[in-house]
């Protein structure tokens, strides 16, 4: 069993070492070609992708060096094994990106005080429904490989790649539609336009960080998860607890990184208790909790002083 175990867990750290490298090597190439045409056309909101893309390869390098560190088991020196680690990268990240959106606002918002940028609209849009195709193409590829690993690390670059999908199809559209405004009342918004785009695009781009930070406290808070999935933990508890003569009285559940500690306190019926039966029903709650949490650890744990 612990064999099988552990050629599972080997071919885990493999795959999701396989999405971030897929991932790192794609982010390499896009961040390139949109660097030069960056320095081509001279577009701000180009430049924004440049630099979201060249902050979020640092983090994934860090973290494709990182990931065998996930896969360490837990010990008495690390008893919440290295779970906590995958949570400060992606602190990290939230911030590093913040930061980075924040200088291009406030660079574009200079550029538009100073008379704002001329450029060729329709270039800008092509390139992006290039960059789109091929977005696409990527996220579908990870997308393939996600349906036989899951983890916090790769469900956040898959986000990623979601949002760089969905925000070239709006910067293609918006700067195509934008190419028909020389010969309209609003030419006058022609210059600024790109900036325009720009501090939107970031603006946009904020949402994920800020969710990963608040998601990335909670984890190193060793905070429980939300209500919603205490509830649903709670369901599946009940569900299995009900077919034995265990109340539960009390769920310890905390939650740091990909892994999730569940301790279930109850009391019993009865004056007896069997062990047996104790860990027949511990096996069975754990196997049903890993359908819906893949990393948890779940105990069965006697309130004794309730029963008195």
């Amino acid at each position: 069993m612990n064999s099988r175990v552990s050629l599972l867990r080997i071919m885990k750290e493999k795959q999701e070492q396989i999405v971030m490298r897929i991932s790192f090597w794609s982010g390499v190439a896009f961040a390139l070609a949109e660097l030069i045409m960056a320095i081509y056309s001279k577009s701000q909101s180009v430049l924004a992708d440049t630099v979201y893309d060249s902050t979020e390869l640092v983090v994934i390098g860090l973290t494709i060096y990182i990931i065998p560190l996930f896969y360490k088991p837990v010990t008495e020196k690390h008893p919440f094994g290295y779970a906590q680690l995958e949570s400060i990268v992606i602190l990290l990240k939230g911030f590093m990106f913040i930061a980075v959106m924040m200088v291009l606002i406030m660079n574009n918002i200079q550029i538009m005080l100073n008379g704002g940028n001329e450029i060729d609209h329709m270039q800008v849009s092509m390139f992006e429904t290039i960059l789109t195709c091929f977005s696409a193409l990527i996220l579908f590829i990870l997308m393939q490989i996600n349906k036989k690993v899951t983890s916090p690390t790769v469900d956040v670059e898959i986000y990623g790649w979601k949002i760089d999908v969905f925000s070239s199809v709006g910067v293609s559209l918006a700067f195509f539609l934008s190419s028909f405004l020389t010969h309209t009342p609003l030419a006058f918004i022609s210059p600024y336009f790109d900036q325009i785009v720009a501090i939107v695009l970031a603006l946009g781009m904020m949402k994920e960080p800020i969710q990963m930070i608040g998601d990335s406290f909670r984890s190193l808070m060793l905070l429980s998860p939300d209500e919603e999935e205490v509830t649903k933990i709670k369901h599946i508890s009940s569900s299995i607890l009900n077919n034995y003569p265990y109340d539960p009285v009390f769920y310890d559940i905390t939650t740091t990184g990909r892994k999730m500690w569940i301790s279930i306190y109850f009391t019993t019926r009865v004056d007896t208790m069997s062990f047996t039966e104790l860990e027949v029903a511990n096996r069975e709650l754990k196997i049903a909790l890993q359908k819906e949490y893949e990393d948890c650890f779940v105990e069965l744990v006697p309130n004794v002083l309730a029963n008195k």
